[in-house]
């Protein structure tokens, strides 16, 4: 497990970055996936495919596995793509938010009853979104959990 992660963050500069049309990347990575994906406009951006997959993923996994209902949806304003993924699982609390970007940070019990993980998935996210001149929000979902939000400069 954690020379997967080291090996992860060596490698992070190596994948140079790639014109990819949005739709086919979102289809990409939510294949197989229980989560709902709004309609949004096509565009083509610049990431790093690879990286920007699992970035994507590991948010969509964990929507999938605390929440029944999870949704992807996508908007641009003021210059940047925002692809938020919404559930209605336990959400965090506001108070814990910046700590669930810790390495091996595990939350709260309530939350993490009979889950697979090892608390990597958001501070990979975050340092994959970091790379890419992004960002990661957490906040409360209107769907009564989290909302995880990557933004994107365009």
């Amino acid at each position: 497990m954690l020379t997967g992660y080291l090996d992860f963050a060596r490698g992070m500069g190596k994948e140079k970055p790639e014109m990819i049309k949005l739709s086919d990347f979102i289809t990409q990575a939510v294949r197989a996936r229980k989560i709902e994906v709004k309609p949004y406009t096509n565009r083509y951006i610049s990431i790093r495919p690879l990286m920007m997959k699992r970035c994507l993923q590991n948010l969509i996994s964990n929507a999938v596995k605390y929440g029944q209902n999870s949704v992807l949806s996508i908007q641009e304003d003021d210059g940047f793509l925002s692809i938020a993924i919404d559930d209605d699982g336990p959400g965090i609390p506001a108070g814990l938010r910046q700590d669930a970007f810790k390495a091996f940070q595990r939350l709260d019990e309530a939350r993490n009853q009979n889950t697979e993980g090892v608390g990597l998935g958001l501070s990979i996210s975050r340092d994959i979104a970091q790379l890419h001149g992004g960002r990661i929000l957490l906040e409360d979902s209107e769907l009564g959990g989290l909302k995880a939000t990557l933004r994107l400069p365009l």
